[in-house]
């Protein structure tokens, strides 16, 4: 039973930080994409 539940637990984590570290990338790659623009223009 607690061998189960652990497991449950530990996919659901790497699922959730999966999604978490997607949802920052979407956020972050405009800020990326600017911040390379203006090294390039400089």
């Amino acid at each position: 039973m607690v061998m189960t539940f652990n497991g449950l637990f530990s996919i659901s984590l790497t699922t959730l930080s999966k999604i978490i570290i997607r949802m920052i990338m979407k956020k972050m790659m405009p800020m990326i994409t600017i911040m390379t623009n203006m090294k390039w223009l400089k």
